[in-house]
């Protein structure tokens, strides 16, 4: 699911900060430094993200011809993470409790012993899995400072948020209507008014219509 292909899973999101000078060449630069890089067994890390090129995760070829779309910025966020069969994981530590015992003569081991046989269970399940592999697209309109992320998980759009400011030296936030409203420019009064209005959950809301009950429409007929 995407910007280019798939179903139109999408949050709004507002950009925070004023763009540098001579900024496109700049943010190339730190966008292929935090191009996304592959898992590797060997790592004490449980996932990995960043950069990828829009609609292909697999590409990494962060170039101006691939980020700038005329006034639109384009990135795929690429999120890779172990995950692990917990049965089986559990299952193989088990046994090499159990073989380890044997052979040391042991009753029991000892917490860092204990830590040190499931680090090797895992390097070990590592080296004959795959990652699982995350993709969204993310979109930027840099004239009017909105961006576009095709998901609507918290976990992804925080992720997103924070790649986002060590990549650009900006902050994202959700748009809404109040947002929108503390960026115009707004009279004293207007700005006061709305310091002080309630948010409303329009999705939620329960409409109750005034509609003529049954009874009286029958003695009418």
């Amino acid at each position: 699911m995407g910007a280019l292909a798939g179903p139109l899973t999408v949050t709004k999101l507002s950009v925070r900060g004023d763009l540098p000078d001579k900024f496109r060449d700049t943010f190339v630069e730190h966008i292929q430094l935090r191009a996304f890089e592959p898992l590797t067994p060997d790592e004490d890390i449980d996932h990995r993200m960043g950069w990828c090129v829009v609609g292909s995760p697999l590409s990494t070829e962060l170039t101006h011809e691939n980020v700038y779309y005329n006034s639109y910025l384009s990135l795929g966020l690429r999120i890779d993470q172990w995950r692990l069969p917990t049965t089986l994981v559990q299952a193989q530590y088990e046994s090499a409790l159990r073989e380890r015992l044997e052979k040391t003569g042991k009753q029991r081991l000892t917490k860092t012993e204990k830590d040190d046989l499931k680090l090797r269970i895992a390097l070990r399940l590592k080296k004959k899995l795959i990652p699982a592999m995350k993709h969204f697209d993310f979109v930027w309109n840099l004239d009017a400072n909105v961006a576009w992320f095709w998901s609507q998980s918290p976990k992804a759009i925080e992720m997103l948020s924070v790649l986002f400011e060590q990549t650009f030296g900006l902050e994202l936030a959700p748009s809404s209507p109040y947002l929108t409203a503390t960026e115009l420019d707004l009279t004293k009064k207007e700005r006061k008014a709305l310091d002080v209005v309630d948010p409303t959950p329009f999705h939620s809301a329960k409409l109750k219509l005034d509609l003529p009950d049954k009874q009286d429409t029958e003695s009418e007929g």
